[in-house]
């Protein structure tokens, strides 16, 4: 309801009294014309009130924030010493620095409405390791049953890092920075800092399958009362 509805239906004239009964010190009779009015007054004030007039500071509410999460549709990594070699069904996936191996991940966000606010890539490490990987973006699309290191598509800016790696744990790296759309593909590579060969839990295992967890907020239609 408008501000100005609400003050179209102001009653500053009524004046709600309790009866009593007579003979009473201090007290009067109403009479039933008066109690009729009163009623209805208060009738009209708790249909203002419901419909959001007086007490609200005109403020919009919120927007809520969404939580979603989604699994990993294709991975693999590659090698650089087998470079015609396809690893997309393997339970592991592989990151090495000497000869260089590169997992690739790529998920399909969908039914996110509104504004991203932060996006989480979810991976488990198989492997413990000081040094960790980069997370970098990827140009082209690649399929998990033909990607190789010879049509692997090359690798972009840095989107984060992963940290130290301890075996067996969950990790998370913020890559709000790759998730623009929910129409988009989100792809990303992942390169080794370090010198040393460690793995992370692929699709292939299920329970700890690499997953992207995004927050959006989502404006409602409402507004608070003024």
């Amino acid at each position: 309801m408008s501000t100005a509805l609400c003050r179209r239906h102001r009653r500053p004239d009524v004046v709600v009294a309790n009866t009593t009964r007579p003979g009473e010190k201090g007290q009067h009779l109403i009479a039933p014309g008066q109690v009729r009015a009163s009623v209805a007054a208060l009738a009209v004030g708790a249909a203002l009130l419901a419909a959001g007039c007086g007490g609200g500071n005109g403020k919009a509410e919120p927007p809520k924030l969404v939580t979603k999460t989604f699994v990993s549709f294709g991975d693999s990594y590659v090698r650089a010493t087998e470079p015609r070699a396809n690893y997309g069904k393997n339970t592991e996936l592989r990151v090495d620095g000497s000869p260089p191996v590169r997992a690739y991940i790529q998920f399909q966000p969908f039914g996110i409405s509104g504004k991203v606010e932060r996006a989480i890539l979810r991976f488990y490490a198989l492997s413990t390791s000081t040094d960790g990987f980069q997370v970098k973006s990827t140009s082209g699309s690649w399929s998990e049953a033909r990607l190789t290191f010879d049509n692997a598509p090359p690798v972009g800016k840095v989107i984060g890092l992963s940290g130290s790696l301890s075996k067996d744990h969950w990790r998370e790296i913020d890559v709000t920075r790759l998730v623009r759309s929910a129409t988009e593909t989100v792809r990303l590579a992942l390169v080794a800092l370090g010198p040393t060969e460690l793995a992370l839990a692929s699709r292939e295992t299920p329970s700890r399958a690499p997953q992207l967890i995004v927050e959006s907020r989502r404006a409602e239609a409402s507004a608070a009362a003024r």
